[in-house]
Order: structure tokens, then sequence, then C-alpha cells
């Protein structure tokens, strides 16, 4: 028997990609031509949807753990303690006095900078930075508090 196929267009479902179609199937046989409705499955649309399952959850996965991370950079930033002990231990820098002064009162701003100097920067180079700031900034603090 020879059978020729003509599958419509007319989408069941109310997806927009649909599944199954209706199917016009035309039989030739010792009869002649035997006309028969039905439905057809599209094999590229179900393995799409599947596709786009798997990639939709790999983005709210994704999505969720940028929001996780985000939350926690910016507790890092506000948990002045913690990052400043963080910043010690990353750069092994030795604690001093101006440090801590200065990474108290420079605010959140300063703080993300100083965040991305230490882990963008070796350890002596930082330790070298946080030096000229420090005394840049303990010079300048003198010079304001004697003109007032």
């Amino acid at each position: 028997k020879q059978c020729i196929r003509r599958c419509t267009e007319a989408v069941v479902s109310t997806q927009s990609t649909g599944k199954m179609v209706a199917c016009e199937i035309k039989r030739w046989g010792t009869t002649g031509l035997e006309v028969e409705n039905g439905m057809c499955v599209l094999a590229r649309n179900v393995m799409n949807q599947y596709i786009f399952l798997i990639l939709w959850w790999a983005l709210a996965t994704m999505i969720l753990i940028n929001i996780i991370n985000v939350i926690a950079g910016v507790i890092n930033v506000f948990f002045i303690q913690g990052s400043y002990q963080q910043m010690l231990g990353k750069t092994f820098v030795s604690h001093k006095t101006e440090y801590k002064k200065v990474y108290e009162s420079i605010g959140a701003s300063g703080r993300i900078m100083l965040t991305m100097l230490m882990n963008n920067c070796s350890p002596i180079c930082f330790e070298r930075i946080m030096d000229k700031i420090c005394a840049e900034l303990v010079e300048n603090h003198a010079q304001s508090g004697k003109r007032k």
C-alpha cells in the first residue's frame, strides 16, 4: 500500500507551539482512495518543548544564584567588622589602627572600591595603596581640623 500524508496547520492545543495537529491521511489500496482524519504528533515541537523547559529552569536557577550573590555582597559591604577582617585575611595586611579608622569612615562606596582593589591586586600592592590612602586621609583630616 502506498500512503500519502498531508498535515494541516490546525493546532489543537492552546500552546504557542502545538504538539498535535489534525491530519488527513490518504491511502491508495485495492478499493481505491481512502481518506482518514486523525491526529499527528509533531516530534520536533515535542523536543523543542523539552529543550525550552530545561533552558528555562537553567535560567531561573542562574537568576536565583545571582540574586543570592548580590544580597551576600551587599551584606558584606554593610557588615563593616566582618568585611574588614576579610580584607586583612585575604591580603595578609597587618592590622593597623589607621586602616581600621579609614575603613570604617569611608562609607559603603569606599568599601566597595577597596574590595575591588583587594580582589584585583597583589597583597603587596594593596598594602602600599592602603599605606598611601591612609596617610593622605589622616593628613587631610588633620588639616581640616586645624582650619576650624
